[in-house]
């Protein structure tokens, strides 16, 4: 039976025969249902006036089925559609705009715009909406992925379409149509012509409108426009103000991600241009509901921008003391760019912070405050227990790397090379390794300045063995040094190094050897008289 009905609904759906109209008009009140589908699709495959209009004037009443067999045959209804919208019959008329948005049926968006102008027609307002939800469903096809089922291009379906919306702003004045406008600002880019004109004009008759969109809008193609903004290196002032004012959690929330981790060059030259912005300086409560990244973000805006030098520092000490961790680390970063006591103070707070990458971040930028007593709390540092802070202060204390120490050695005097030298030691934990390597060098004179530099550095003790290993040295020079070194030591293998260097055939070895043993004997026997007395008392 089915094939039969299949068959029958096909040849009336092909037939030329008027009466055939007739009977599938009949045909959709059927009680049965596979009946009365058929009917609406051969109807549909018809394309006739009469069968279109009657299926319209039904759609209001229809369940889903039906629904999604029209949907099937797009642009099956169109010549209905359009008759409805100049027509007389209210009810068509809605039914018409509502299968406009719901088939989203693009290519009657001139005949909306036309009608949603005529300040006579009744239904104007609702026209004027479905050209909004229009441009809003094609805003969607255009964010997603193409999808190829569909023979349609959006991006070719939005070029058709633009010129009517622009004609359309145009004509504002006389319409004011906020509808047509916002539909306008979803679809276009931010170098449109219209827009352009608009933005740098504030007489313009739609300039108090389109600004008022742009800054109240939550639809994300509106939003959309306002950001792109940032990334236009002639962006019209118009729009900076009008990023700037917006405060909404969602604007704020897109704002936030297309700074993402730090702005684009062209993006922080558009926000030196900003100087207000509330949501930021005013009240912290939006800012607060934002995860790592998004508070990340917000210091990142807050410092590009150029707003007032206190608001912007108070607004890092609060994401600084009670923002998220990711958050308090932007912050500590962001304080570099500010300078004076407010800034000095926070930076100090920062680096007594429970969290060690907030420490490390603000470090970089400690010592050009030129805080007194900055550079021992750099030292103290050295000895935290978290690598990630002893490294961010080492970074800072470039000048007492052993590279630099070792090549301004023979230019400094006895007190800096040792004062100095303590430093080197603390701050650079390559120093010993490197002391060790110059002890092998071909160079002799680098070998007499590596002694010299243990002795400074207090490192003879550490460095024993090798410094032993230099009583064999080929230049008596070098012997004559180490043998001399070794008096800072007093562990069985220097004194019996320092005995065999007795028998040197330098008379300079063995004098600096016998030195060296004496000097051993002399303190031993202090600490020994020092340890008597101490039993005494």
């Amino acid at each position: 039976m089915t094939s039969g009905l299949e068959t029958t609904f096909r040849h009336l759906s092909k037939t030329k025969n008027d009466a055939a109209a007739t009977l599938l008009l009949a045909a959709l009140d059927s009680d049965h249902a596979q009946i009365a589908e058929h009917a609406l699709t051969a109807l549909l495959d018809r394309r006739g006036d009469a069968g279109s209009s009657e299926i319209l004037s039904r759609l209001h009443t229809m369940e889903e089925s039906w629904i999604e067999i029209i949907r099937k045959r797009p642009g099956r209804l169109t010549g209905a559609l359009r008759n409805a919208i100049v027509g007389s019959d209210d009810q068509q008329c809605e039914n018409a705009c509502h299968a406009i948005s719901e088939f989203r049926d693009y290519d009657l968006m001139p005949v909306l715009i036309n009608a949603a102008e005529d300040s006579a027609n009744e239904k104007a307002g609702l026209m004027a909406s479905t050209v909004l939800e229009l441009a809003e469903a094609l805003y969607d096809e255009l964010a997603q992925p193409r999808d190829y089922k569909q023979r349609r291009d959006p991006h070719l379906v939005r070029k058709s379409i633009s010129s009517s919306l622009e004609a359309s702003v145009a004509r504002f004045a006389k319409h004011q149509r906020t509808e047509i406008l916002e539909a306008f600002l979803i679809l276009t880019a931010r170098d449109n012509v219209v827009l352009r004109k608009i933005l740098s004009d504030p007489y313009h008759e739609a300039y108090l409108a389109t600004a008022e969109l742009l800054t109240k809008s939550e639809r994300r193609g509106v939003m959309r426009l306002v950001l792109a903004f940032l990334d236009d290196r002639q962006a019209p002032s118009a729009a900076m103000t009008i990023l700037s004012r917006r405060g909404d959690q969602a604007f704020v929330s897109h704002l936030l991600k297309k700074i993402g981790f730090e702005p684009t060059s062209v993006a922080k030259n558009n926000l030196r241009r900003i100087e207000s912005m509330p949501w930021i300086t005013e009240s912290y409560g939006l800012l607060d509901e934002f995860d790592d990244a998004g508070q990340h973000a917000a210091v990142q805006l807050a410092i590009h921008c150029h707003l007032p030098q206190d608001d912007t520092l108070n607004m890092l000490e609060h994401v600084l003391t009670q923002g998220t961790p990711g958050g308090s680390v932007a912050a500590a970063a962001g304080l570099a760019k500010y300078s004076g006591s407010k800034a000095n103070h926070l930076a100090l707070d920062a680096l007594d912070h429970v969290d060690p990458r907030v420490q490390s971040a603000v470090i970089p930028h400690l010592r050009q405050r030129g805080i007194p007593g900055v550079m021992n709390r750099l030292l103290a540092l050295l000895e935290s227990p978290h690598e990630l802070v002893r490294n961010a202060a080492r970074d800072q204390l470039v000048e007492f790397k052993f590279e630099r120490y070792a090549e301004a050695f023979d230019n400094l005097t006895d007190d800096v090379r040792r004062t100095t030298g303590q430093l080197v030691k603390v701050v650079d934990p390559r120093a010993r390794a490197l002391l060790s390597e110059e002890f092998g060098v071909a160079s002799r004179t680098r070998r007499l300045r590596a002694l010299a530099m243990t002795e400074a550095m207090g490192m003879v003790v550490r460095l024993e063995s090798e410094v032993i290993g230099l009583l064999g040295d080929d230049e008596h020079l070098v012997r004559v040094e180490a043998a001399r070194a070794l008096g800072g030591c007093q562990s069985e293998a220097a004194i019996e190094a320092l005995r065999d260097c007795l028998a040197d055939r330098s008379v300079a070895v063995q004098e600096a050897a016998e030195f060296s043993l004496q000097e051993i004997g002399r303190r031993v026997a202090r600490a020994a008289e020092e340890a008597r007395q101490e039993q005494t008392l």
